[in-house]
């Protein structure tokens, strides 16, 4: 793992027993990885799902927000444990029956990628994220287009 994820105060024992009631026995990377960074904001990252989609990780969700994080988020798939938040309202899960970890987009209906076969192989898969290091071609944007109807209220 190259990306940089603070250590936080938290240390949620109960909340991981109640995790473990829920969805069965966690592995063990999972659990070590919430004593140290329970709720952390890694550093910008970025992570492949396929050969041609990447996405991040803004948040690891607190142990004690995941249960109430599976019942708030319409459409999330049941039995699964959301440990990460990307961008754009997309989570990370665990599959609690073999450990994988898949990433759910919620505006796509079709089965959610496998992204990694573990958590620790997921943590390795987290790259810094370098602006600079996107580079576009000439010609390679054709058109932009921006809604003038377009107006975020705050």
């Amino acid at each position: 793992m190259s990306v940089i994820i603070p250590i936080t105060p938290s240390r949620p024992s109960a909340a991981l027993k109640a995790l473990e009631i829920r969805f069965g026995e966690l592995p063990k990377s999972y659990k070590a990885f919430l004593n140290q960074h329970d709720g952390a904001e890694p550093e910008e990252n970025i992570f492949k799902i396929d050969e041609r989609t990447s996405a991040n990780v803004r948040q690891f969700i607190p142990a004690a927000d995941i249960i109430r994080c599976c019942n708030a988020i319409e459409g999330f798939p049941k039995n699964m444990l959301p440990f990460a938040e990307a961008e754009g309202g997309d989570y990370i899960y665990l599959n609690p029956a073999d450990g994988t970890i898949h990433f759910w987009d919620h505006e796509v209906d079709e089965a959610d990628p496998k992204v990694a076969n573990s958590f620790d192989d997921f943590l390795t898969m987290l790259e810094k994220f370098d602006i600079d290091e996107i580079k576009l071609k000439p010609g390679q944007v054709k058109r932009a287009w921006i809604d003038p109807n377009f107006k975020p209220e705050y």
